[in-house]
């Protein structure tokens, strides 16, 4: 008769001398690790146990529970130190104890093992593979010796999305979780009522062995086996992928714990199963503990130094379901698949903003097999007060990183650079290496796709050019378009990338558009005018061209060709032009009909020379009837005669680089005599209706006006053909009824008789184009409160009390502007130069209830005048003008990086939140009340959050933050007719007929009517002359598709 099958494992009983199991072999014994000094066995085998047949076992029947919130544990202990009568014998036949304490696992044939490494595995880390007996997916899950089952807390389920669970942990390295159950499986043995109990001979042996790590066999309670449950719907056992970790709270400590992937992996390169060519996970992951006081959210600094709080690392799927740290290979033998340190110390250092911190890095961690994975971080603290039997070490809380890629050694596309916060922590001493970087492997990966990438840009170039595209050149000046749409690119020769460097004293207002560009003040014009969104492509400038065509030459795209101005940069630029020529300039997503192109600089300039070149050929690209210039030319007045002789040389130049005038527009202080426009014609070789009149106007908004009476719009229409055009009835209604409204406003702009006077205080007066937006907006706001405007230019350096030394009359006229105006504005600047004047004018604003305007640095401004002034914070100051004071009210954004210049802004088109009970700002009401608006931002600096809780109690409203809420947008006094500070730029937005709401609402309040015009906004009762800026939805108010105001 055959032999009955062996009981499964939960119900092996205990080996004696007497009756040794009869299937197990000498090789039945699984790997363990050898404690210090002990060297009694080689192969690292955990010798099996001869239980006497008379011990007695002690009971503890007692079910495991966590005492720290019902958080998952860590169970750890040391070998118990009182001796028992009996010594222990050892019987080479018995089963593995260690299998004897699993009952919960089936018995899973041993193998061989390759020698232990400690590179390989790490630490008192012991690997084995087995299969679940819940169902047919393998596990893969690490063990001690001598670790006990793993308990289910009894009044936590597994659906909730945790398991308590218990095992051994060394004290210096803590032990990794231990797999979760997997979906519709119910813990039968939370509630056992049996016990199975270990040996005293067991705890014996454990103590003979002097350093080993584990629970004392005889102190515990050991359920029954689990048993299969109905199926259930399926549970995530631990946080969602890509749902952002909440705070963990421990009622034993009394604290909120948070962990934060403050530098999430990316990539990694496979390393296979050798150890000679490994490649670490790229960048290598940083994790942030953060500890707070539940009740005032206060960082607790105590505790994030504890040096015993530590962070194990494992490798989860792509979808965070399942644990793959290790992996089987086809003779059943367990590898590790994530390979390096697993566990992190705390390092308490300063990030790249300069703000202390706890970090935990993992610099050399990295993965044998390709695929998309994530990393699960669990905290851990290990108290040496409960380094003991029956002590524990709770799991805080845990956090899973971002899906990374591990690729091939194939398609790697090689190490990224090191990134500031891993250069901050290494100057720290944290053990982390800095990385410069393959930016020779990353060109390599991008070639190719480059390549096919830009093949693909010049064929759709080549279709476009079959489709009719109208092309005006302008040298200098700007038309508005009506009825089509209309694109514009302006062509800057200086070889600055952009403008944002740019002295505004030298180049005028640098203008910010929606995605962030910095551009030359003309693309403000543009949109103003035409009442269009440009992007920053729409401005080309000679450095973005050289940039652009050395870029091409690096990646091959000119296969090895010599690179010349002609034809491989002027190509580049007629390719530019056409491309962004075709970028949709409005709400309706068409493609713009005609392409305005400003050639800045004068003809003859050296560096003008290739865009000259460029425009010739585009010439002939565009074909007849798609391309013509218009030539702007000033005609001087000398001893009362105009002097045509200029302009004569200027199109003989022109003509003499390839380019021919269609129609010259001649500057002039008053009205052409006859003589003068015949001589033009003749010596120019145009017709005289080709030669328009722009002669000073009471207002520059009536320009158009002028130039319609001269038929410049059916000019413009022969020469283009634009009867070729389909313009669709809704398009031509729109035109007129734009145009109807622009002869409307500007028409009774000569008859506004009440002016209202605005003392401008900035930086820069010298210049008034480096406020060029600021003065539009304020233009556009008195119109459409019917006033003449009366701007009284004051050098805030004139109103500081050292002025009053060294030159008192200007000091005295400075401060008799400030008090004589009807409003008081502070633009924005940079520098420290000139800013107590500033804060002075404030003063006098606040004190005196007079209408005051802060944007950007006049927010800021504001803002300290207040904290020293009402706050009693006498030396508040910026971390702008004083980067070592004490009371920095104004601080450096943590994310901008004050080494670059250039770009290195918080740049481009924003939200902002009115913030709840906020209603009563006036400011709100001019946006009829809404509560997110879009504005454009350009500044490095913000309020410091440290002082906005004691900025408010002294009564400074903050009614507008980010969508963070972290950062100060606008501010505004209550008990003021208008006290108000806005961190963007409102002016980027302001059309002619739709104004600015800041600088409207500050007008009208210093013209006694803002009660008149917040009616008008509230209640929808607007006069008709904003529908062309609701259509559009300009002025940031479009929110979600819908524009209003």
């Amino acid at each position: 008769m055959s032999q009955p099958p062996p009981p499964p494992p939960s119900s092996l009983p205990l080996t004696t001398t007497s009756r040794p199991p009869p299937d197990m072999t000498e090789t039945q014994k699984l790997p363990v690790f050898s404690p210090p000094g002990f060297h009694g066995y080689s192969h690292r085998r955990l010798p099996p146990l001869e239980i006497p047949p008379d011990a007695v076992l002690p009971r503890a029947d007692h079910h495991f529970r966590s005492p720290i919130n019902q958080l998952p544990s860590i169970h750890s202990g040391l070998p118990p130190r009182h001796d028992y009568p009996q010594p222990l014998s050892i019987h080479r036949s018995a089963a593995p104890v260690e299998k004897l304490l699993q009952p919960s696992n089936p018995y899973t044939p041993p193998r061989s093992d390759p020698p232990y490494s400690p590179q390989q595995y790490g630490p008192s880390i012991s690997p084995r593979s087995e299969f679940d007996s819940r169902g047919p997916r393998r596990v893969t899950e690490h063990r001690y010796p001598y670790e006990e089952p793993r308990h289910f807390h009894p009044h936590h389920h597994p659906e909730q999305g945790y398991s308590s669970r218990t095992s051994p942990v060394e004290s210096s390295q803590p032990r990794p979780y231990a797999p979760l159950p997997s979906p519709g499986y119910t813990p039968s043995y939370a509630s056992s009522s049996t016990p199975y109990r270990g040996s005293v001979g067991s705890q014996q042996h454990a103590q003979s062995q002097r350093g080993s790590i584990g629970a004392p066999l005889g102190s515990m309670t050991y359920p029954e086996p689990p048993t299969a449950a109905p199926a259930q719907k399926q549970q995530r056992a631990v946080p969602l992928p890509g749902s952002i970790p909440q705070p963990v709270y421990n009622e034993q400590l009394n604290l909120n714990y948070e962990l934060r992937v403050r530098q999430q992996p990316i990539a990694a390169r496979a390393c296979g199963f050798g150890e000679r060519d490994r490649r670490v996970i790229d960048p290598p992951p940083i994790i942030q503990l953060l500890v707070t006081d539940p009740k005032t959210g206060a960082a607790e600094q105590e505790e994030l130094r504890y040096s015993l709080n530590v962070v194990h690392c494992t490798l989860w799927n792509a979808e965070g379901t399942n644990e793959e740290t290790a992996l089987i290979q086809p003779d059943r033998r367990t590898t590790r698949r994530l390979m390096g340190q697993l566990v992190a110390s705390p390092s308490v250092a300063k990030d790249e903003h300069d703000a202390e911190g706890c970090f935990f890095c993992f610099p050399d961690l990295s993965c044998r097999t390709h695929g998309k994975y994530r990393l699960r971080f669990v905290l851990m603290r290990i108290d040496p007060m409960n380094l003991h039997v029956g002590g524990f070490s709770p799991i805080l809380t845990e956090v899973l990183s971002d899906v990374f890629t591990v690729y091939t050694a194939k398609d790697f596309p090689g190490m990224r650079p090191s990134s500031a916060l891993t250069r901050a922590l290494k100057l720290q001493g944290c053990n982390i290496q800095v990385k410069k970087g393959n930016e020779k492997a990353l060109a390599r990966k991008r070639l190719t796709a480059s390549q096919e990438h830009d093949h693909a840009e010049e064929d759709e170039l080549k279709r476009r050019r079959r489709d009719i595209m109208k092309y005006v050149l302008v040298s200098g000046g700007v038309i508005s378009g009506v009825g089509k749409h209309v694109s514009s690119i302006k062509v800057d020769p200086y070889l600055n990338v952009d403008a944002g460097t740019m002295n505004p004293k030298e180049h005028g207002e640098v203008f910010v558009l929606s995605d962030g560009g910095e551009v030359d003040l003309d693309l403000g014009n543009y949109e103003r005018y035409l009442n269009i969104t440009l992007t920053r492509d729409n401005n080309i400038t000679t450095g973005k061209i050289y940039q652009h065509v050395i870029e091409r030459e690096r990646k091959g795209d000119y296969l090895g060709k010599t690179v010349q101005v002609v034809p491989h940069i002027t190509d580049a630029i007629q390719d530019w032009i056409e491309k962004v020529a075709r970028i949709p300039v409005d709400d309706s997503g068409e493609e713009p009909d005609v392409c305005i192109i400003e050639l800045g600089g004068t003809v003859g300039d050296i560096e003008s020379m290739p865009f000259i070149e460029a425009m010739s050929q585009l010439r002939r690209r565009a074909g007849k009837n798609n391309f013509m210039q218009i030539h702007v030319s000033y005609v001087p007045v000398i001893h009362g005669e105009q002097k045509t002789k200029p302009t004569q040389q200027a199109i003989k130049a022109v003509r003499s680089n390839g380019l021919i005038p269609d129609l010259i527009a001649c500057r002039c202080e008053r009205e052409l005599e006859a003589s003068a426009v015949e001589k033009i014609a003749h010596f120019c070789q145009v017709e005289n209706e080709q030669v328009l009149v722009v002669r000073d106007m009471p207002s520059i908004y009536q320009v158009p006006m002028l130039l319609e009476q001269q038929r410049l719009i059916p000019m413009v229409r022969q020469f283009l053909a634009l009867e070729q055009v389909d313009v669709t009835s809704k398009m031509l209604q729109k035109g007129n009824h734009t145009w109807a409204q622009w002869q409307s406003l500007t028409g009774h702009d000569t008859r506004f008789y009440d002016s209202v006077t605005i003392a401008l205080v900035g930086k820069y007066v010298e210049l008034q184009d480096s406020y060029l937006s600021v003065i539009k907006s304020l233009e556009h706001a008195t119109m459409r409160c019917k006033k003449k405007l009366d701007i009284r230019w004051v050098d805030s350096d004139h109103l500081e009390p050292k002025c009053q030394k060294t030159d008192p009359a200007k000091f005295h006229n400075a401060w008799h502007e400030v008090v004589k105006a009807s409003g008081i504005l502070v633009p924005g600047g940079f520098g420290q130069r000139a800013t107590e004047g500033m804060i002075a004018a404030a003063t006098w604003a606040r004190e005196h209830k007079k209408p005051y305007l802060g944007v950007c640095l006049g927010m800021q401004i504001a803002v300290i005048e207040y904290a020293r002034n009402v706050c009693g914070i006498k030396d508040a100051t910026s971390e702008e003008f004083n980067g070592e004071a004490q009371n920095k009210l104004i601080m450096f954004m943590p994310e901008v990086d004050k080494t670059t210049m250039g770009a290195s802004m918080r740049l481009g088109l924003r939200p902002t939140l009115f913030q709840p009970g906020s209603e009563w700002s006036r400011l709100r009401a001019l946006y009829a009340g809404k509560d997110e608006i879009l504005e454009r931002h350009r500044h490095r600096y913000e309020v410091n959050p440290d002082y906005i809780e004691t900025l408010e109690k002294g009564g400074l409203s903050f009614v507008g933050k980010d969508e963070a809420g972290v950062r100060m947008e606008v501010v505004e006094i209550k008990d003021h007719p208008w006290y108000v500070g806005v961190q963007f730029h409102p002016e980027y937005l302001s059309r002619v007929l739709d104004p600015s709401r800041p600088y409207l609402g500050f007008i009208a309040a210093s013209a006694g009517m803002l009660d008149e015009i917040t009616r008008d906004y509230q209640g929808g009762a607007k006069d008709g002359l904003e529908a062309e800026g609701i259509a559009n939805g300009v002025n940031g108010v479009k929110i979600n598709g819908e524009a209003s105001f």
